[in-house]
């Protein structure tokens, strides 16, 4: 009715003409939350003109203009922008003048760098996705007066050739592990930044690290993160010695390992079998340790062998994998919790690891506490 105050507005493109008509009836002043699904393309009269909006949710969407990003820097009283996967390659100067944004998320966008400004948006708790090139090294110095930030993800580290630039990344993420940063996730594209993860200072504050990308080694001051619960790391660290060091983590409840298919290049085979071959042509899961931890995840095209030691992971209750190509996975039977078992299989998967399947099955069937096992595929 025209005269209702709405305070939550979802936007659908389905039906364009229905919904501008509804905007225009409704009394918009009092919108709080605003969702906007797929498509602005369609809404050519939208104007954002909700003066004390509070959450704006644009996730995936297309035909954000310019303009409408200018609109969006006068939404004062805003505190959540979600722009995730939508179509924007930059974000506007006056972004700053956000003063109570306290979450911004940019995955998956076109976004490469942020403007100055964002270092004035001094009640940012989470920032999501922001991308890292040459002309960042000011936006990073400036990154030390978000002394709230709790939640930080960067995932795209590009051109990372100079000094200067690996310093202010590095003296950013010191700086703000040591205010109130609880979690942190880098994906360095494989440009070796990573590399350089072993002259922080231990982020000992940290609950939840994300690193992804040319990992070759897990960091050295990861022994001594006595508060992590949730851990995961680029498939080219694991190795035998990797895990009898995480396996000391008290309160470590969430393990996974990962790498795309994207990153499959000759270099990361090389790392994968080296530290396979390392440690006798499989990987060893260490009977002591592991007290916390739950759910035990790895996620590849190719999983080497995987051998879980009697006592090992003693409260583990789920187990996931998924891969093209798997080698093994014995000892399944001497995880004593185990609730769930799920195995993500590509349609591209050889018989003998369509028959490594099968003998995962049959360990599992064993157990004493019949875990349910779950085998989907996957194309690719």
């Amino acid at each position: 009715m025209p005269g209702n105050k709405v305070r939550r507005l979802s936007l659908h493109s389905s039906n364009p003409e229905h919904a501008k008509d509804a905007i225009e009836r409704m009394n918009s002043s009092h919108v709080r939350s605003l969702t906007a699904f797929e498509s602005l393309e369609q809404f050519q009269s939208f104007t954002f003109k909700f003066g004390i909006l509070q959450v704006l949710d644009l996730e995936g969407c297309k035909g954000l203009t310019t303009s409408h990003l200018d609109k969006i820097c006068k939404m004062f009283h805003l505190k959540f922008l979600s722009l995730r996967k939508a179509h924007v390659k930059k974000l506007p100067s006056d972004i700053g003048k956000l003063q109570y944004l306290e979450t911004l998320d940019i995955r998956e966008t076109n976004v490469q760098e942020l403007p100055p400004s964002v270092a004035d948006l001094k009640q940012m708790a989470h920032l999501l996705g922001i991308g890292i090139c040459k002309s960042s090294a000011g936006a990073l110095a400036d990154m030390h007066n978000l002394t709230k930030l709790k939640k930080l993800s960067i995932y795209n580290v590009k051109d990372f050739d100079s000094k200067n630039l690996s310093h202010e990344l590095l003296s950013a993420i010191e700086y703000l592990t040591g205010c109130s940063l609880k979690s942190l996730a880098i994906d360095d594209g494989f440009t070796g930044f990573l590399n350089l993860m072993d002259s922080l200072s231990t982020p000992k504050y940290i609950h939840t690290l994300e690193l992804s990308g040319e990992l070759p080694r897990v960091p050295k001051w990861i022994s001594e993160l006595q508060n992590l619960e949730k851990l995961t790391l680029s498939l080219t660290s694991l190795s035998t010695d990797a895990l009898f060091i995480i396996a000391q983590l008290p309160v470590l409840f969430s393990l996974a390992f990962s790498v795309s298919a994207a990153s499959q290049d000759h270099g990361v085979m090389e790392i994968l079998t080296k530290n396979t071959m390392n440690s006798g042509g499989k990987i060893l899961i260490p009977s002591d340790g592991f007290h916390s931890l739950q759910l035990l995840r790895f996620s590849a095209p190719l999983l080497p062998l995987l051998s879980f030691l009697d006592g090992a992971m003693p409260k583990l209750q789920r187990l996931e994998l998924r891969f093209r190509i798997l080698e093994g996975a014995h000892g399944v039977e001497n995880l004593a919790s185990l609730q769930q078992v799920l195995l993500r299989v590509s349609q591209q998967a050889p018989e003998t690891t369509k028959v490594q399947v099968s003998d995962i099955r049959s360990s599992v069937s064993l157990h004493p506490n019949r875990p349910t096992v779950v085998v989907d595929e996957y194309y690719g």
